[in-house]
This record gives C-alpha cells, structure tokens and sequence, in this order.
C-alpha cells in the first residue's frame, strides 16, 4: 500500500473513531453496543440458531433470497427429490419450504462443516466496539475494530455493525461478514 494511501487510511479511521467517541453530542450507545457484543459473542461460538434470535428477521428473509433462486435452478434441474447442496443433500421441498430462521441456521451449520476455515475465523476474531453513531432514533451503527487471523494471517480491521430498533427491542443488522458469505454461495450455485 501506497504511503499516501496508508495516510489517508489513518486519517480516516482517525476522523471515525472521533465522530465516534463524540458518540452523537453525548448520545449513550451502551445498550447497542451491548446487542453488537452478544451478537459478535454468538458467531464466534458458531450459534448460528442464537444469532437468528438477535438479528432482524429482514436480514434472514434477505439471506434466504438470496440463495433460493440458485438452490430452485438445481430443483428444477435434477429428476431426483433432493439436492447436493455443497456437499449436503437436502430434499427438495424441505429446503424450499423452510422459514428464514431454520434456513439461515441449516446453511451456515453447513457451511461451517464443510470449511473448517470459517469456524477458526469466527471462533478467533475479537471485537471491540469503539463507539457508535445514530442515524436516527431506530438505526444505530457501532463501529468496531476487529482482530483475526486468516490463512494464518494476522488481519485488523475496522468494520461497522448496525443495530436497528424493532418495536421496543434493538436487534442487529446482518452482519457484512455474514452478508459475504451468502454473496460467496450465492455466486457458486447455477444463476
């Protein structure tokens, strides 16, 4: 990386984690920094049945969207009544038919027997909120400086878990390191 690029990077993460720390003219985040722990709490336990719980269920429709228009290809391509779905067979119509909730929790279970990786990773990342910011009354965004290691890889990173309020409950936004993994198998199912 360029040394203008890594000055500007600095600037930058400077510029958030102040915006951050001013925390909204003294807004307190506690409660959704709280939320954003729990739920970084329960995907590094791979609790993919806990994390259905904390997240808002429009984040489990979305995931589930995602995936279904490539898992109907395989149906509709294949004479048998089940699929091989990255290495798992599933019936046909149990898959099809489950709520978003058990789809997101049968996918990722899946996914994370089938690539070791993905639990060292979750299992290893540590997170510390650093300081949120309100877009609104329902939407917050805690920033958050992640530590992991990849491929044996030390990686830090800056990354950015939005909480929404539902109702009188904060839930959270599906996090973008969730969001990729459903973008990667997505891309690797038939369009």
């Amino acid at each position: 990386m360029s040394y203008l690029k890594k000055t500007f990077l600095a600037a930058l993460i400077a510029l958030a984690v102040v915006g951050c720390s001013q925390q909204n003219g003294g807004q307190n985040f506690d409660t959704q920094i709280a939320i954003s722990d729990q739920g970084f709490a329960t995907l590094s336990q791979l609790d993919w049945a806990g994390y259905t719980g904390q997240v808002h269920p429009d984040g489990l429709v979305k995931f589930q969207a995602m995936l279904m228009p490539g898992i109907e290809k395989m149906v509709m391509g294949t004479p048998a009544d089940s699929i091989n779905l990255f290495g798992k067979f599933y019936k046909s119509e149990v898959i099809q038919s489950m709520a978003p909730a058990e789809f997101f929790t049968e996918i990722m279970t899946m996914v994370a027997e089938v690539s070791p990786e993905i639990k060292t990773t979750f299992s290893q990342m540590q997170n510390t909120a650093i300081g949120g910011v309100a877009e609104n009354d329902s939407l917050v965004h805690i920033m958050i400086k992640t530590s992991m290691s990849i491929g044996g890889r030390a990686i830090e990173e800056m990354n950015i878990q939005s909480v929404v309020k539902t109702g009188d409950e904060w839930k959270l936004v599906m996090s973008p390191k969730i969001d990729g993994i459903g973008l990667m198998l997505a891309n690797a199912l038939p369009r």
